[in-house]
């Protein structure tokens, strides 16, 4: 079944349920006593005309003056009933005061009156209406006064006459009746009007609870994910420094021995050049004379023991000659084999420097990997819950919506058992012209609206609103019902740093009125 024929489908059970249980409001007793009652005056009516019809006799202008007294005494009920319906149906100039009645006996359109004056039509309070009426009320008791004065001292049948008017006391005491038990229904009504508005209304806050809290979860998951980022973010950048730094002090290390490398170089490149500077002269003095001695050798004419004796002598300067340039062969190499191993280090450590600069963000990246799982996982719960929290905020309006329409069918279900037992008041009370009060519909619609008001006023204005939620039509009393229980306990079971959260996307004094 569809949703939108579902609550239709509930909405129409409600309403034939709801014509059993509202088959009567508590003031039905009220409406029985005042249908008896005007029947009473409707018999009392008939034999005020018999006891009439015997006074024919009387003097015309006994007659005459007695009709205008009652004609008189008409035109006051007449003109208090009008301007008491005017009263209740708002047709009074919010300009100058006045009523739709006072203009229409002076002959002025009313409708044009508010145009001239750019007024427009305001209903009478209870108080404005209790005073017109006591008003009228005492001004058409002085003329019934005035009339029974007039008929003791005028009439000559003036038994027949006491017995009209013993007659037409009793119906007005009957009236008066009539008007008691009509306020009577308007007051015990209106009590049992207000119970059930406000027991409809804290049953309508229990489905904006639901709406409360998934608002108040976006907040607060999107709160801890926000802090989740922040923290991560900052420890990102703690990580990032630290690893800088560390890359830095290695490279720094490797850069040292680079240089201390570079400098053995240049010393065992300084101790060769010394080396050679002093043995050089040496073997250049010894290469000078085994020059000498082979040219002595090769003279002709030579002595053999001279030749021998120089022979030996090149023998030995050979020998010596190639042990030192054996000796400088060996230095130059052990020397070029240092070098050459210090320079082979200064290249790998230049190797590894390069890539401790070159790997940085890969270095920083596999750092940040020891920490990154588990910031990724509780940021995305953290999402995941804001936007399940949205779609149930979303299903909590739709229910709402449709429990707004479920008891907006309650009320009007029981204004129309109010208004048969009115109209049955005002078809009795009408017919035997008995004043009654007629208020109690509209007092009961008007706070329903105010009911129904104040929990629309915290479904749309609890949260961040510079509206407030409370003010004399509902006040923070409203709040204390048992309505909104689920949300203060969601409300007292949130850690200090969720509820300051809440507190800050929610109305000031919204929130203070729950604790």
């Amino acid at each position: 079944m569809r949703p939108t024929i579902k609550i239709i489908f509930l909405s129409l059970l409600l309403l034939l349920g709801l014509g059993k249980l509202h088959a009567q409001t508590i003031g039905a007793g009220e409406v029985s006593s005042i249908e008896a009652k005007a029947k009473q005056i409707e018999q009392n009516k008939i034999r005020i005309a018999q006891y009439k019809q015997q006074l024919i006799s009387l003097d015309s202008a006994y007659k005459a003056k007695l009709q205008t007294l009652n004609i008189e005494l008409q035109q006051l009920i007449k003109e208090r009933d009008a301007i008491i319906d005017d009263m209740k149906k708002g047709a009074k100039c919010s300009q100058c005061g006045k009523y739709k009645s006072e203009f229409e006996k002076k002959g002025e359109d009313f409708v044009k009156h508010l145009g001239d004056v750019k007024g427009y039509a305001i209903p009478a309070t209870t108080p404005e209406l209790e005073a017109t009426r006591q008003k009228y009320n005492e001004r058409i008791a002085l003329k019934r006064v005035q009339i029974q004065n007039y008929q003791k001292s005028e009439n000559p049948a003036l038994a027949k006459q006491k017995q009209i008017t013993d007659t037409e006391l009793a119906n007005q005491k009957l009236c008066t009746e009539i008007t008691a038990h009509s306020k009577s229904y308007d007051t015990r009504v209106f009590e049992e009007a207000k119970n059930k508005n406000n027991q409809w209304a804290q049953n309508l806050l229990t489905y904006v609870s639901p709406q409360l809290i998934a608002e108040d979860k976006v907040a607060i998951y999107k709160d801890h994910a926000q802090k989740f980022q922040d923290e991560y973010d900052h420890k990102t950048d703690s990580i990032k420094q630290a690893v800088k730094e560390k890359v830095e002090e290695e490279k720094k290390n490797k850069s040292s021995q680079v240089l201390a490398n570079d400098v053995e170089i240049v010393t065992l490149k300084r101790d060769l050049e010394n080396y050679l500077s002093g043995i050089n002269p040496k073997l250049n003095t010894l290469k000078t004379e085994k020059i000498k001695v082979d040219l002595m050798l090769k003279k002709p004419g030579i002595k053999d023991s001279v030749k021998q004796v120089l022979q030996i002598q090149l023998t030995d300067l050979v020998k010596e000659i190639t042990v030192i340039e054996k000796d400088i062969l060996n230095n130059k190499q052990i020397t070029k084999n240092k070098v050459t191993a210090l320079e082979g280090k200064n290249a790998m450590l230049k190797k590894i420097i390069w890539d401790l600069t070159v790997n940085l963000p890969k270095l920083e990246e596999a750092e940040l990997n020891t920490i990154k799982p588990y910031y990724t996982k509780v940021i995305a719960d953290a999402q995941n819950g804001a936007v399940k929290s949205a779609a149930d905020l979303l299903t909590a309006k739709a229910t709402y919506k449709s429990k707004i329409i479920e008891f907006e069918n309650s009320q009007r279900a029981y204004a129309q058992v109010m208004d048969k037992e009115v109209n049955r008041m005002l078809t009795a009370a009408q017919s035997v012209s008995c004043s009654i009060y007629n208020e109690v519909r509209g007092k009961s619609n008007a706070n329903w609206n105010e009911q129904l008001n104040c929990v629309q006023n915290v479904a749309a204005s609890a949260k961040a609103s510079t509206y407030n939620v409370f003010n004399a039509y509902c006040t923070k009393e409203f709040s204390q019902g048992s309505g909104l229980s689920a949300y203060k306990s969601f409300i007292n079971n949130l850690s200090p740093e969720d509820k300051a959260v809440v507190k800050k996307i929610s109305n000031l004094n919204w929130f203070e009125s729950l604790n």
